[in-house]
């Protein structure tokens, strides 16, 4: 009698147990939001050029990360910067479909410009460099929800 109790609660812990685990695995299988933090490319001329990493936020349920800079002005500076013509194209690659993307440039530690913003989610975007000589930092923000899941990628460049 007791044998065939312990039996039946096994197989219903069991049951429970494998039924909550398959609804968490598919739910993440089928999440937009990736598990891990999308690395994001900057290419031009078809290479990827020197980024850094901005200010993060990947709180998934338990755990995750979160990442502060010394300031993203600082980071830029300290990027190591490539030479572009003016109002070439800059194509950004992210692996998953963010449901916001904004080019920001960084004009000092305390003025940022809104430069372009993309919406709708996609994984392939473009943008024109200035027109104007001179060096610009950029900082790539991608968002997937409101404050827990956001990247971002800091280059700079030198356009002649």
């Amino acid at each position: 009698m007791i044998k065939r109790y312990i039996t039946k609660n096994a197989i219903i812990i069991f049951t429970v147990l494998l039924i909550w685990g398959g609804g968490y695995v598919y739910s993440q299988l089928t999440s937009e939001i990736p598990f891990s933090p999308p690395k994001t490319v900057v290419k031009y001329n078809g290479k990827a050029i020197p980024t850094s990493l901005g200010d993060h936020n990947w709180i998934p349920k338990s755990g995750g990360s979160s990442y502060e800079t010394e300031g993203e002005f600082i980071v830029g500076q300290k990027t190591s910067k490539f030479i572009a013509k003016s109002g070439d194209a800059i194509h950004i690659l992210i692996p998953s479909k963010p449901k916001d993307m904004k080019i920001v440039q960084i004009v000092n530690t305390d003025k940022y410009k809104e430069y372009k913003t993309f919406t709708g989610g996609g994984k392939d975007y473009v943008f024109t460099l200035p027109i104007e000589k001179g060096e610009y930092i950029f900082n790539v923000f991608a968002s997937w929800d409101a404050d827990r899941h956001n990247t971002s990628t800091i280059f700079r460049v030198q356009i002649e």
